[in-house]
């Protein structure tokens, strides 16, 4: 037999207070004067030995008494022989958080070696038979259960991982674990910083639920929003500017932080920003493109503890040409070739708009609706998916009022 609370079986000691009582209780008898002896003697006799079994009958059912209440707080338990790595008297799932976010700095070490010594510590307190399951983000160590020897050697090999996870999710992984493992006690171990994206609902009590938070010093962090372009198209061998919004979430403000702009992993451009506590600004680069095709976009900022963010990436398609389609009708003015007759980057394209091929319409990063008195039902479609689809539509309305062109590219 064993116990839970085995340090309850010291109220065992209770058991000698009913003996004192019946040892030392002396009960005062009142003399009263009779005629004959032989009669009372007799009376005397048999009272006494009634009276003996009765004592002794309640001071066995006051030692049984104090003997099972002390018994119930102690919780006696039968062990069952194991065999097998999947039984022991406990069984633990020990869940690490892992994320970017246990990376922040606490005391002279980060979150994620303060949560790593203290599952050690927890994991010293087991018994050589006890089983042992260790559980991450990225579920990386499903190396199933583990004595102590090898869990504490698993507890060495993590790392920071990209891969978050909420509450609920570990807690329905840890519910698979545990109800397909045999163990007298079946244990929850939650080590993690608990971040507000994690926590979803209560914990369910299925099983007995250890939570340790473990929460960095401080919250310091610099990272970049956003960026888009200053202007639709970018140019070979002109001058273009990225903007790019970055925040400051750290309770403190930045000074001179250095944020960097690489193009193909070449750099462009070095700034030193401040930025105030909590709060965004945006900036722009000016950059330059020598060659066509895909360019790989990457704004770096500077900052400590937290380096994840660090790298901002996007990318952008620059074209050797650019297709400009002008859409003319009967009388149309001739303005449109002035604006791009010198300009050798776009080639422009003029149609009469009875003579427009509708399959390469999406070809072109610019149409000019000139001067078109009449649009078709199948001008109007075209140029609707034209637009939904990214593209930029210019309208030099006729004589004939703009809201007619209007309602028929763009029908209420």
């Amino acid at each position: 037999m064993q116990f839970i609370s085995p340090l309850f079986l010291i109220a065992l000691l209770v058991l000698a207070i009913p003996i004192l009582i019946h040892l030392f209780y002396f009960r005062k008898y009142k003399r009263v004067l009779f005629s004959d002896i032989k009669f009372l003697k007799e009376i005397k006799e048999q009272k006494s030995t009634v009276e003996n079994l009765k004592k002794k009958l309640i001071l066995a059912c006051r030692l049984l008494a104090l003997f099972f209440l002390v018994l119930a707080f102690a919780q006696p338990f039968f062990g069952k022989k194991n065999s097998g790595n999947d039984k022991g008297n406990v069984a633990a799932c020990v869940y690490i958080d892992n994320s970017f976010s246990t990376q922040l700095k606490y005391s002279s070490t980060n979150v994620l070696d303060m949560q790593i010594q203290k599952a050690k510590e927890i994991a010293s307190t087991f018994n050589l038979d006890d089983r042992l399951y260790l559980l991450t983000n990225d579920m990386s160590y499903n190396q199933g259960w583990m004595n102590k020897q090898d869990f504490l050697s698993a507890l060495d090999n993590i790392n920071a991982s990209a891969v978050s996870k909420n509450v609920d999710e570990i807690l329905n992984r840890q519910n698979v674990i545990l109800n397909n493992v045999t163990a007298q006690q079946k244990w929850r171990v939650l080590i993690s910083d608990f971040q507000r994206n994690m926590i979803q609902q209560q914990v369910d009590t299925t099983f007995e639920t250890y939570i340790l938070p473990i929460q960095a010093e401080n919250t310091n962090n610099i990272y970049i929003d956003s960026c888009w372009l200053d202007q639709p198209l970018v140019l070979l061998n002109m001058n273009n500017k990225l903007k790019y919004k970055i925040h400051n979430s750290s309770n403190a403000g930045a000074k001179e932080a250095n944020v960097s702009l690489k193009i193909n992993q070449q750099t462009k451009s070095i700034h030193k920003l401040s930025i105030a506590s909590q709060s965004s600004m945006v900036d722009s680069f000016s950059f330059s493109v020598t060659q066509a095709g895909n360019q790989n976009i990457e704004i770096f900022v500077e900052d400590y503890p937290i380096t994840y963010d660090n790298h901002f990436y996007a990318s952008l398609n620059v074209s050797k040409n650019e297709y400009v389609l002008s859409i003319h009708d009967d009388g149309t003015p001739n303005y449109i070739q002035s604006i791009f007759q010198n300009d050798a980057y776009f080639i422009l394209e003029q149609n009469h708009v009875n003579q427009i091929n509708y399959s390469s319409i999406n070809k072109y990063k610019f149409i000019v609706l000139n001067h078109v008195h009449d649009i078709s039902s199948g001008l109007s479609i075209a140029l609707k998916s034209y637009v939904s689809s990214g593209g930029i539509l210019f309208i030099v309305p006729s004589k004939i009022s703009i809201s007619q062109v209007i309602i028929h590219c763009y029908p209420i």
